[in-house]
């Protein structure tokens, strides 16, 4: 009997209906092989998260990381913190308590260049800013008068974007230094304000129906101008979505879209299915985008009330982030430093850092998996004798046979009704540390009919866990 070729899934692209496609990849993304790999595509893991420092008990409202003075400012509720080095092996981190910023809600954090340097925070309450570990109110007039929506450091200059889409800029180098007179208004069309992001020379100032690009010109008297012809006719929602990632700004759209800017273009990144994800979303506003880079991938994610949905500009393709039991990512507001990603934590007052080598979130399960796309066998369906899976085995995380991951497994099921629901429930086990001749087969899946098969993968164990190719002995079903 010749082998049937079962198709793996390299992203998340679950049809509006089930029976049409139910693909998915979970804390999983696909990475290109060559020509001299085992097969075009692999299936990897999503790196884990470990601790850094617990910096309080309450989680994270936003991070910023100084390179020039080697240190990061983090929000956790009303607190703000400062982040140091403490070791880097183990890698370790301490925070101080420097002050005190009102509220509970996500904040907006940047910088000038001024000695000591001025750190701004935009939240709800107000603006705010750090000098020499010294947080302040901004209190000149011309800026508590307005009702700000977001904040950003401009070539020195904050700028203070209001709700009518009016913005101010301060003198250079002082946040607190706001002329009257130094306004201008991005008003292309009457859609007000909702986030201001700078991007290489570039400021974007973003609104509910349109995205203007402004350039820094340098001039004491006119420091910005409209890029003429550049003004692009399509809004954003969230204003903690917008993302730097792969040299340009990524972010969800207000017509239920993920994009990023192509230049000054706005080019769609995401599936359908992904659109449905904000199409469905009930707090659009609150949709909190992320970015990293691990081993060549530049990914782009978003995480809504319950989903967390990933692009990877490496492959083009998404996957979704899921951490145990919270149907979403607990990581948010991450930055780069001390060569390691480092994000604050949903779920406590904790920092936590990206590692390629952990298979874990915590001291939580991180559960890998893969849903196939359907194997069809027109016209009737027919009957799976044996499935083999070409995955990372002799994987055990340790010789004691107490420890977790000692002899992992991979959990398959499947289903015959178009994803609806699924069966079977096998333990098939990867193997022992060091067994490297572990073979996955397993025999006499039963029958399927018209609606195909479809197989779900799962590794819950903390080991090396990673897929390339699947096949089966199927035997076409009669009438």
């Amino acid at each position: 009997m010749a082998q049937t070729s079962v198709p793996i899934a390299f992203r998340s692209n679950p049809s509006k209906y089930s029976f049409a496609g139910n693909a998915r990849l979970l804390n999983a993304y696909a990475e290109k092989q060559g020509e001299d790999g085992k097969a075009p595509l692999a299936v990897l893991p999503d790196p884990g998260l470990l601790s850094a420092v617990t910096v309080t008990d309450t989680p994270g409202r936003g991070t910023i990381y100084l390179d020039d003075l080697d240190c990061a400012y983090a929000v956790h509720a009303s607190g703000v913190y400062k982040v140091r080095l403490s070791t880097l092996s183990p890698f370790a981190l301490t925070a101080t308590r420097i002050g005190t910023v009102p509220g509970n809600d996500q904040v907006q954090l940047s910088r000038n260049q001024a000695d000591p340097v001025q750190i701004s925070i935009h939240c709800a309450a107000g603006e705010y800013y750090i000098e020499a570990d010294i947080v302040k109110a901004v209190s000149d007039i011309d800026v508590t008068d307005e009702t700000i929506v977001s904040t950003e450091n401009v070539k020195g200059r904050t700028v203070y974007l209001n709700d009518k889409g009016k913005f101010l800029y301060s003198s250079i180098n002082d946040c607190n230094a706001v002329d009257g007179l130094d306004f201008a208004t991005a008003e292309q069309a009457a859609d007000g304000g909702t986030r201001v992001k700078s991007n290489g020379p570039d400021v974007f100032f973003f609104g509910a129906e349109t995205i203007e690009p402004w350039r820094v010109t340098g001039d004491a008297d006119l420091p910005f101008e409209l890029i003429g012809g550049a003004v692009q006719q399509r809004g954003m929602i969230a204003p903690i979505g917008v993302v730097e990632t792969d040299n340009t700004l990524a972010f969800p759209c207000e017509d239920n879209i993920f994009a990023r800017l192509n230049g000054y273009a706005v080019q769609k990144i995401s599936g359908h299915a992904q659109d449905r994800l904000l199409e469905n979303e009930t707090d659009r506003e609150g949709v909190a985008g992320f970015s990293y880079a691990f081993e060549g991938h530049a990914f782009a994610g978003w995480t809504g009330t319950d989903w967390t949905a990933v692009y990877d500009s490496a492959t083009g393709v998404w996957h979704d982030k899921e951490s145990y039991t919270l149907g979403r990512w607990r990581a948010i507001n991450g930055f780069r430093a001390w060569g390691k990603t480092i994000f604050q934590d949903r779920l406590s007052g904790k920092l936590l850092y990206l590692d390629g080598d952990t298979f874990e979130e915590d001291g939580s399960a991180l559960v890998w998996g893969m849903d196939t796309p359907f194997i069809h066998a027109f016209p009737n369906g027919g009957i799976v004798d044996a499935l083999y899976i070409d995955v990372a085995v002799g994987v055990g995380s340790s010789l004691v046979s107490t420890a977790d991951g000692f002899d992992p497994i991979l959990m398959l099921s499947w289903s015959t009704d178009g994803g609806k629901t699924f069966k079977g429930n096998r333990q098939l086990k990867l193997g022992k540390l060091g067994h490297y001749n572990t073979r996955l087969r397993t025999n006499r899946l039963g029958r399927f009919g018209d609606k195909g098969i479809q197989f779900r993968l799962r590794v819950s164990d903390p080991v090396i866990r990673g897929i390339t190719q699947m096949s089966a002995d199927i035997r076409p079903l009669k009438r």
